[in-house]
Formats: structure tokens, sequence, C-alpha cells
């Protein structure tokens, strides 16, 4: 992952570089990081906005950016005190609280 996830920030090092660059390069740098969508509501995000916003509401109107990302942005990029519920934490909540099939809504409360 290291060596396409460093190039990949030296050549976009902000949200305004990354917005400025051509969606080929983006994806081309992108090549060994995972699924190319991402990459898309990325440079689409960068092409709205120069700073993330740190409000989860407004993180969570941008392209891709769901309830988790939202609320990870916030958590790691402001260090803000909010859940965060990936798919470890989803098996950990399943066990403790005996789910067998629950929904993004038991979950999360």
């Amino acid at each position: 992952m290291e060596r396409y996830y460093f190039p990949f920030l030296k050549k976009f090092p902000t949200l305004k570089a990354l917005g400025d660059a051509p969606l080929d390069d983006v994806l081309k740098m992108w090549e060994g990081l995972g699924y190319y969508n991402r990459a898309k509501n990325l440079h689409k995000t960068a092409t709205l906005v120069d700073t993330l916003p740190s409000d989860i509401d407004a993180l969570i109107t941008l392209p891709g950016t769901g309830k988790n990302t939202a609320h990870a942005v916030a958590t790691f990029a402001y260090k803000k005190p909010v859940p965060i519920i990936e798919a470890n934490v989803k098996r950990i909540l399943c066990r403790l609280h005996k789910l067998k099939t629950p929904t993004d809504k038991a979950l999360w409360k």
C-alpha cells in the first residue's frame, strides 16, 4: 500500500491539487489503491470544496460519503469524539448484543 499511497499524496498534496487534476491522472495514480469509485468520489469532492468540512451533516453531503465515513473523517481529521461503525465494530456489536440480522439503524443505536 505504501508504494501506491505516498506517491498519490505527493502528486496530490491538497484537495485543490486533486480537484484541478484531470480525472484520468487521478485514476492512473490511484492504481493499486483499491476501488476506483473511491478515487472518482475523492476527485468529485475535491472539485466541490477546498477543505473538508468538520460538521458531520456537511460531510455526509459529499460524493461517496456516508455516515461511517463522515464519522471517521470527523474523528481522525478533527478529533471529534464520535463513533465509527466499520465491519469489525459491527461484528463485535453483533456478538455483544446477540444480534443475528442487525440493521444499520440498530447498530448505530
